[in-house]
């Protein structure tokens, strides 16, 4: 139903929405191989214990430098997670539509 793009298209991502609007997945998948680093990157002091977070202007800021500095290398963060281990990132190197001149083919 053609109504209902503008709200599903927010669930696709913009490399997959670029691609079909340009024409190059004709309806079908594409392959591609590529390495990917993933990073997790444990908080802690967020909260008197691991599974806590005592002030969540704090939580902001500490995502807000993640990202930012993720960013500026070329990754993306891709989950935040909060649970009885502590508060723990994860970041991805190496995504669709980070590609760089130099990397590997």
């Amino acid at each position: 139903r053609p109504d209902m793009r503008p709200a599903l298209q927010a669930y696709v991502p913009d490399l997959i929405v670029e691609r079909v609007e340009a024409g190059q997945l004709d309806g079908l998948y594409v392959s591609e191989h590529r390495k990917l680093v993933s990073v997790f990157l444990k908080v802690i002091g967020l909260g008197r214990q691991a599974c806590e977070i005592d002030d969540m202007a704090r939580c902001h800021a500490a995502v807000n430098i993640v990202q930012e500095k993720v960013c500026r290398h070329g990754g993306t963060l891709t989950r935040v997670l909060t649970d009885d281990k502590g508060t723990r990132f994860l970041v991805a190197f190496g995504l669709p539509g980070r590609a760089h001149e130099d990397d590997e083919a």
